[in-house]
């Protein structure tokens, strides 16, 4: 019987940070008078750009939420192809730039009480 690849490995990493993770989230939903925190908003933060459009599509909604559920995993698949494929540095740089521009995208519409 083979071993669990490396992509597999990361995936189940990124699912048992999803877990956790999903307390803000949660507690952002209930709170319906703040919004997203800033947490919930660097953590997620696609799910926090999406809340502050006005009337957005339906289609870009579910992959919102189909991207916000599976955050972590998806990021643990991209790094665990790079493992294998010896392009960990790169894929963790780009992972981190894209996240990071996100999550500032994010907090500045937290910030400046974009509706």
């Amino acid at each position: 019987m083979r071993k669990p690849g490396k992509r597999l490995g990361c995936i189940l990493v990124g699912l048992a940070v999803q877990i956790p993770a999903l307390l803000p989230l949660i507690g952002a939903v209930l709170d319906m008078h703040n919004r997203f925190s800033i947490t919930a908003s660097i953590l997620f933060p696609y799910a926090a750009i999406s809340d502050r459009l006005r009337q957005p599509p339906l289609f870009l909604m579910l992959v919102v939420l189909a991207v916000t559920a599976l955050q972590f995993p998806i990021y643990g698949a991209i790094i665990g192809q790079a493992w294998t494929k010896n392009r960990l540095g790169p894929a963790i740089l780009v992972l981190a730039w894209v996240h990071g521009i996100a999550g500032g995208v994010a907090v500045y519409m937290k910030m400046a009480k974009v509706f």
